[in-house]
């Protein structure tokens, strides 16, 4: 393998996760530490100390993370996209976005987070007030902490 490799979109990073899979695990530690560096400046977290190698279920999950994101975006783009739209048919309401559809929707937050959270499981789901002036609330699903 060659040296670190960059990625421009979350979506990229997932794709090449899962074309590489299991040689993850053969990269050499500054290939390895590069990579990690890198998902640290997309989430903040440190998933692994410095030349720990990921086992397949790791991978697994950075890639899952990593799509669930690029997924997100893709619906926040969406929303700002065609917010008149939004605007014009649910003005005032709370709506909740998956793969760019309008799955619930509600005058309250909490009640539309409950019921989206139940029915979709806890992941990054897009849930805004629409309004003429966008304001976008990102709650990040729960995560444990590595021990």
């Amino acid at each position: 393998m060659k040296g670190p490799r960059s990625f421009r979109t979350l979506h990229e990073l997932a794709e090449y996760l899962l074309e590489v899979g299991e040689s993850l695990k053969n990269l050499p530690n500054a290939d390895l530490d590069a990579l990690v560096s890198g998902s640290k400046q997309d989430n903040g977290t440190d998933d692994f100390k410095s030349g720990e190698k990921p086992t397949s279920a790791d991978i697994e999950n950075l890639a899952k993370e990593a799509k669930e994101r690029a997924a997100f975006e893709a619906d926040l783009a969406h929303y700002r996209n065609n917010q008149e739209a939004f605007v014009r048919e649910y003005s005032g309401r709370w709506i909740a976005i998956i793969n760019r559809t309008v799955v619930d929707t509600d005058t309250d937050f909490s009640p539309l987070a409950k019921r989206v959270y139940e029915r979709y499981g806890y992941r990054a789901i897009l849930m805004t007030k629409v309004e003429a002036k966008p304001r976008t609330i990102n709650i990040p699903s729960p995560r444990l902490a590595r021990s």
